[in-house]
Formats: C-alpha cells, structure tokens, sequence
C-alpha cells in the first residue's frame, strides 16, 4: 500500500479510512476516526498552524514539499545514486538528476546560525 504525505494532506480521514478497510475487518466508526484525525492533528500536536516554524521542535513545518529545504545537492546525489528513479516511480520527480537543481547546501542549514 502506497500512501503519500501529500494524500495524507489533502484527504487525511478518507486516506486513513483506506488504510483501515486495507488492514481491519468489518466497520470504521466515523466519529472514532474524526476524533482520532483530529487528536493526531499538525495543529493539535504541535500547537501551531500548518507552515508556521519552531526550530527547536521535532515537527518541522507540516506541509508538503519541505523536505527540499533541508536537502544539498550532496544528499541528493547520494540518494539517487542509492536509490536510483525511486522519486520518479513515486511521481515526485521527473528526471534522475532533481538533485542537481539544489542548493550545494541545504536551505534550512543556511538559515541557522
């Protein structure tokens, strides 16, 4: 079973709800699963909005796409070097060379003093 952040972004009850039927038999109880889609919330855990930074938490931004920032081209190029096309076959990238558009360091280790 294949589940992406980003699906798990756009749709987090109904995502979770094909997990479920994929691995419990029988029934989900819908308010079971909206009270624990919502106890297990960014939001909620870490007491902040989606996008919005704490560098001294383990939760990073909650959004989609962030990883970029916290990847060089160093780490890119090594991970395609080891996992080579497995970006593309999940639909992230395109080309087996993604990494080249990087930073020769991450964004997130410029940002820190």
């Amino acid at each position: 079973m294949e589940i992406s952040y980003e699906e798990l972004l756009r749709d987090t009850t109904g995502t979770l709800r094909r997990v479920l039927a994929h691995h419990v038999p029988g029934p989900v109880d819908d308010q079971r699963l909206a009270e624990a889609v919502d106890r297990n919330s960014f939001e909620r855990r870490s007491g902040r909005r989606r996008g919005q930074v704490d560098s001294n938490s383990f939760m990073r931004k909650g959004i989609a796409g962030d990883w970029l920032n916290y990847t060089s081209r160093e780490a890119g190029e090594e991970f395609e070097k080891h996992f080579g096309g497995v970006l593309g076959l999940l639909g992230y990238e395109t080309r087996r060379d993604w990494w080249r558009d990087l930073d020769s360091e991450s964004r997130h280790s410029r940002a820190r003093p």
